[in-house]
């Protein structure tokens, strides 16, 4: 169930233009949940992470996203989106919301 619902926000990031977007599996003891990760050239899209994080937060409904700096990836920036608590088809509202922050 999650990593459908993982591979579906992935498949939804995938047609614009600067997005990667990939599956995730956190390090550590425990923490074997899957979640989606994203980046984006911020100068292309004219969003930056901070404004999509509020943006997603800022609702409605309120989403919450997580903003990371990847020290395997030179302190890159990315975005993750935690499947885990979700219920079925919120996943369909998170992708739409994402893609309309991001100007899709």
């Amino acid at each position: 169930m999650w990593e459908r619902r993982v591979q579906y926000l992935i498949d939804q990031m995938s047609d614009i233009p600067s997005v990667s977007a990939w599956r995730q599996l956190p390090y550590g003891v425990g923490q074997l949940f899957p979640h989606m990760a994203m980046t984006w050239d911020v100068n292309r899209l004219e969003v930056s992470y901070q404004e999509f994080w509020e943006a997603m937060l800022a609702g409605p409904p309120r989403i919450m996203t997580q903003q990371y700096d990847d020290p395997l990836r030179d302190r890159q920036r990315q975005i993750r989106v935690h499947v885990h608590g979700l219920h079925d088809g919120q996943e369909v509202l998170i992708a739409q919301r994402m893609r309309a922050v991001l100007g899709a």
